[in-house]
């Protein structure tokens, strides 16, 4: 005969406290504005002059300075006034910069698709069947047009595999010609 328990039921949480603070990325695709000084005409110039002068005669009249923070106050209101004339009669131009590879352009890509290779490879030597075959498929083909792409190789050097190669869970040696011209390809690179 058992005797009555009590079960008490206790929910546990945890927390986890770290000092990592995730900087924000530099974005560097972002677009700068060029003022094109040596193609602005005298009329232009003057158009300009006229107007900042009508905009600091309108805001900063007769005000004297005698505190830092006033010196700050009008020293932006100056600068947006020449920033307001300038972008409506200095001709403009936006430039974005060049990205910079350490190496050359030829082995940049060259590295890209070893690394696309190394993937497809590392996914078709140790195929897990916990995913679905199509979906493992997808992923070896995608990873191959990469490699093939950034490489600047004909597309049909090797060919996509099919979904019959994976379905078998032993079936390596069906693809081992793939694996054997994937690896060919990958020292050929």
């Amino acid at each position: 005969m058992l005797l009555g328990f009590r079960i008490a039921h206790v929910i546990l949480s945890t927390s986890w406290y770290t000092r990592f603070t995730p900087t924000v990325p530099q974005n560097k695709k972002k677009k700068r504005k060029i003022y094109l000084y040596e193609k602005t005409s005298q009329q232009e110039w003057k158009d300009f002059s006229n107007e900042t002068q009508q905009i600091l005669n309108r805001e900063l009249s007769n005000i004297r300075i005698t505190q830092a923070d006033q010196l700050d106050k009008h020293w932006h209101v100056w600068s947006s006034a020449v920033k307001r004339a300038a972008d409506a009669h200095i001709p403009i131009t936006y430039k974005k910069p060049r990205t910079f590879y350490a190496m050359s352009m030829k082995a940049t890509r060259l590295h890209t698709a070893l690394k696309h290779i190394n993937k497809s490879l590392h996914k078709l030597v140790n195929i897990t069947y916990t995913w679905l075959p199509s979906y493992q498929l997808l992923a070896i083909n995608k990873n191959l047009h990469k490699a093939l792409s950034s490489a600047q190789i004909p597309k049909f050097s090797i060919t996509p595999l099919a979904l019959t190669t994976i379905v078998a869970p032993n079936n390596k040696f069906h693809y081992a010609n793939t694996i054997t011209n994937i690896k060919e390809l990958k020292t050929t690179i």
